[in-house]
């Protein structure tokens, strides 16, 4: 009896023994499994969130100015084809709410028909200094861009920076306040100005601000097209040009980084004085030579470092001078490409350009004005007047081609002559003014 006992408690031992095991070898690969989907869901969150580590602003440039400066929420372009000065491309602003000196970018509702004004003296009135100087330290320690100290340096001759918000267009400056005052100036997309108060002028359903900028001593501009504050300050330090300008007495821009190709490798020539935008970072590993952009002709290029300094600059505005002596030095500047050639539909005063394309190519250096490479467009603008009136830079429209229309346009230097891309065989010539009968006589800029 006993053995049967010992045995059966022997048996029962070993039974709970065998069930102890299995339910430990079955329990362990489930605590693995939770373990290895711990760890996995770590290894994740640390693949899949980069956004959670601190990246600096220069890892972070923006890859064009749009994605710096914030967009009006809605426009209506207006095209203007008066005798004045207008860039055909300018807008203008109409505006429901504007931050004077916030730091965030204005939202306002905006209509465009755009024009700015300017006035004749430069008296910065109240100015919020404090709100400045404490947007740009901000600024400073936030952004982390190359040679900052430079950069800076350019933004220090500013007390109220404010920047023009016009992307693919020109922002005008009017004398006073109102779409239909006289355009004294122009502002390209993130040109730099000076608020010259914190005042906002109501006029025509449009917030306008006084500003002064480059040659334009004081002007007008719509607000709503106007970054301020801390945002200024920023896509500036991010967006800062920099410039080449030409220290010898002529330079070639080329097509190409070489000085091989002779003139089929010449793209445009710029004289003493004159600069061209730099391109960043698009240089030749040598750094022999710059690529650069020509504002005048809107076309890219490379010249070599040896004939031009280089420094960092913001862009302001131009003034809209149509003085007698701004039109001489017009004359005297298309002079200098006598006996350059001739090609239809160039845009180039080295490589060539043809009639509409040369006075396009002078007004838009001289004046900041858009004519359209379009003879027939260009003779629909401006005013008639007789050879009495005639002043240098001018326009004289013709039929050359027996149309029945104008097909040719040249421009007028003084003592009835004019300067013009005649043909292929003849190039940029001078010639009287009659040399075929004029259809129109018209004044494009000025009374």
């Amino acid at each position: 009896m006993k053995r049967f006992l010992y045995g059966g408690i022997l048996l029962a031992v070993l039974l709970s023994g065998c069930t102890a095991e299995k339910t430990e070898s079955t329990a362990s690969p489930s605590r693995t499994e939770a373990a290895w989907e711990s760890e996995s869901k770590i290894d994740m969150r640390t693949t899949m969130a980069p956004s959670t580590v601190p990246v600096t602003e220069t890892e972070t440039l923006p890859a064009s100015e749009e994605e710096t400066a914030s967009q009006p929420q809605s426009t209506e372009a207006s095209a203007e084809t008066s005798a004045e000065p207008v860039t055909e491309t300018a807008v203008e602003v109409t505006t429901e709410a504007a931050n004077e000196m916030s730091t965030e970018a204005p939202t306002e509702t905006v209509s465009t028909e755009e024009v700015l004004e300017v006035t004749t003296e430069n008296t910065p009135e109240t100015i919020s200094e404090t709100t400045t100087e404490a947007a740009a330290e901000t600024t400073a320690e936030q952004v982390q861009v190359p040679d900052a100290e430079e950069r800076m340096a350019v933004l220090s001759r500013y007390t109220n920076l404010a920047l023009a918000n016009v992307p693919d267009s020109r922002l005008n400056i009017r004398r006073r306040p109102g779409t239909g005052e006289e355009i004294v100036g122009t502002l390209t997309h993130l040109g730099a100005c000076e608020l010259l108060d914190e005042t906002v002028t109501e006029a025509d359903g449009i917030r306008w601000r006084r500003i002064s900028s480059g040659d334009v001593a004081e002007g007008y501009v719509c607000e709503s097209y106007l970054l301020t504050g801390e945002e200024a300050w920023k896509t500036a330090l991010l967006n800062m040009p920099r410039y080449a300008t030409v220290t010898v007495d002529k330079a070639y821009v080329r097509f190409t980084p070489d000085t091989g190709g002779g003139w089929d490798n010449r793209r445009h020539l710029l004289f003493e004085g004159e600069d061209c935008l730099l391109l960043l970072p698009d240089q030749p590993e040598s750094g022999e030579w710059y690529h650069v952009y020509m504002t005048d002709i809107w076309k890219e290029g490379y010249i070599s470092n040896t004939v031009c300094r280089v420094d960092y600059r913001m862009t302001e505005a131009s003034a809209v001078d149509v003085s007698d002596a701004r039109r001489y030095e017009m004359v005297e500047y298309a002079k200098r490409f006598l006996g350059f050639p001739y090609v239809w539909g160039g845009e180039s005063f080295v490589t060539g350009t043809d009639c509409s394309g040369f006075v396009m190519l002078l007004y838009r250096k001289f004046f900041g004005i858009d004519l359209a490479h379009y003879s027939p467009a260009q003779a629909e603008l401006g005013k008639e007047i007789p050879l009495s009136e005639m002043k240098p830079g001018d326009l004289v429209f013709y039929d050359t081609m027996h149309l029945g229309r104008v097909s040719h346009v040249a421009m007028y230097i003084g003592n009835e002559q004019v300067i013009q891309a005649f043909n292929e065989d003849r190039g940029i010539i001078i010639t009287r003014y009659d040399f075929a009968e004029p259809l129109y006589l018209k004044r494009i800029i000025g009374e």
